[in-house]
């Protein structure tokens, strides 16, 4: 049972840390480890705490990332209804959001929104795939 667990939460981390770096969003050699998945098929999401040198920069071929602006009531609502909650549920000390650094970026070639959190001294990558 125990190889069972091992292969798969491993190899379900290893996929999705790949899907970061195929979509440039992560260098290849980084520090990330995922902290909370909701699933292992379509339309799921995953969180990553990562080293902020972790994330690629635009003009290394990364994504290009951009403040959410929630003065816009479509982004402000998609962070409310889908990205807060599940880092809420996941991250301990919580995330102080009044101070907190969200931006957002396509991931290249993949149906997903990718966003990074800078929170203090913490760094969290969040994609979400649909």
């Amino acid at each position: 049972m125990g190889t069972w667990w091992l292969w798969v939460m491993r190899g379900h981390e290893g996929r999705t840390l790949g899907r970061l770096i195929d979509a440039r969003v992560i260098s290849q050699a980084h520090h990330c480890r995922l902290l909370f998945s909701t699933g292992h098929f379509r339309e799921n999401r995953h969180v990553f705490e990562c080293a902020a040198g972790d994330i690629l920069d635009a003009d290394k071929g990364g994504v290009a990332f951009h403040p959410v602006d929630f003065e816009n009531e479509n982004h402000a609502r998609f962070f409310a209804e889908r990205i807060r909650p599940l880092m809420d549920g996941c991250i301990q000390p919580p995330v102080d959001w009044k101070n907190a650094v969200v931006c957002n970026g396509e991931g290249k070639g993949l149906l997903t929104e990718v966003f990074t959190v800078k929170a203090g001294s913490r760094c969290f990558v969040v994609l979400d795939v649909f």
